[in-house]
Parts: C-alpha cells; structure tokens; sequence
C-alpha cells in the first residue's frame, strides 16, 4: 500500500516516516502566530495585573489612557523579582 522508502533513508525508516515528515505542519499558526502570542501574551499579563491590584480583580477596559497611566508605575520589577527571573534562567542554561 506505501510506496518503499527512497533509497538513501537510513536503515529502520519505513516508507510511512517518510510521509509524515514530508507534510509541513505549522503549529500555533506559523510564525505569524507565534509572533502574535510573543506580543498578546506579555501584555494580557500586565493587563491582568494592573487589574488585580488596581481595580481588586473587576475587569477594566483596556484601551483606556486612564487605566495605564493609573496602573504602569505598578508594573516596576523588584529585585526579589529580577533576582528570581535571572537565577531561573541560570539554573536552566546549567541543567540544559
């Protein structure tokens, strides 16, 4: 039924692994989708916590100037914060 694998696939490749990794299968919507999430993601965040301490959880509207100005000054990384971020990012380049 599957045509036999080509000639110069390693020993153990059946001709259905070379089906499957001939189709191209873009997740999260390609790069363009991934480039969307980098963005909407870090800023629902800030959204999110500037709702949490600002407004006690009430949803806000976003595109308001008032609620940004009000809430950015509340979105300052701390040292303990940083100090956190960085020493994650160290473990995880030593146990890579």
């Amino acid at each position: 039924p599957h045509p036999p694998p080509p000639p110069s696939s390693p020993p153990g490749v059946t001709a259905k692994d070379v089906e499957v990794d001939s189709r191209v299968v873009m997740e999260f919507g390609g790069p363009l989708g991934v480039t969307i999430l980098m963005i909407f993601f870090p800023l629902l965040m800030c959204y999110l916590h500037v709702v949490l301490l600002r407004h006690s959880g009430r949803l806000q509207y976003p595109l308001d100037v008032e609620f940004w100005t009000d809430g950015l000054p509340h979105l300052k990384p701390t040292f303990e914060s940083a100090a956190l971020y960085m020493g994650f990012t160290v473990w995880q380049a030593f146990t890579a």
